[in-house]
């Protein structure tokens, strides 16, 4: 048993488990290796993470130097960030003139085209200068529509943008599921 498992990790198998677990060196031995392949195991599911990660970073810094035009450039990063994360909704919104201007959106027809930077969760994560991330959304808040029909999202996560000491505007991300610590990393 000890052989056979030993070999399956040497081929990259880290589901498998030893057996051999009785009181004796043997048992030891197989107890050891449990503990070696969870070890990998986990060390292998960081590495996917952090690849996961590096790999969105580099996609939306090639989406940000692929366009100079702002609103295929905007279009560009809604529709990548909405297929990485699985996003339903998204809208996102530059600041000009203490407003809010919609630049582009994803999965909604009724983002406002003109917001004030005080006006409604996006306002206050501007004001902020923080990511705010609300799963308690109020009635209507932000609808997510399809040709069958329409659905509120679950959670909302709002990302602002800056530079500097100035906040430049927001992206607003909704899902109809609860987001994960990766995602929430990555944003």
């Amino acid at each position: 048993d000890t052989e056979n498992v030993t070999n399956a990790v040497a081929a990259g198998n880290l589901d498998i488990r030893s057996n051999d677990l009785a009181n004796d060196e043997l048992g030891r031995i197989g107890k050891a290796l449990n503990n070696m392949i969870s070890s990998l195991q986990q060390n292998d599911k960081e590495t996917r993470h952090r690849s996961w990660l590096q790999e969105g970073a580099v996609k939306v810094s090639a989406e940000i130097t692929s366009n100079k035009n702002l609103a295929p450039l905007t279009s560009g990063i809604l529709q990548f960030i909405t297929n990485y994360l699985d996003a339903s909704v998204a809208t996102f919104y530059v600041v000009k003139n203490n407003d809010l201007l919609l630049l582009s959106s994803i999965g909604t027809t009724a983002a406002p085209e003109r917001l004030s930077t005080r006006e409604g969760l996006i306002g206050k994560s501007i004001t902020a200068n923080r990511v705010e991330l609300y799963s308690d959304l109020p009635g209507n808040y932000l609808s997510v529509n399809s040709s069958t029909g329409q659905t509120d999202p679950v959670a909302i996560i709002i990302v602002p943008f800056s530079y500097g000491s100035s906040v430049l505007g927001a992206i607003e991300l909704g899902f109809l599921r609860p987001l994960n610590g990766r995602e929430l990393e990555f944003l």
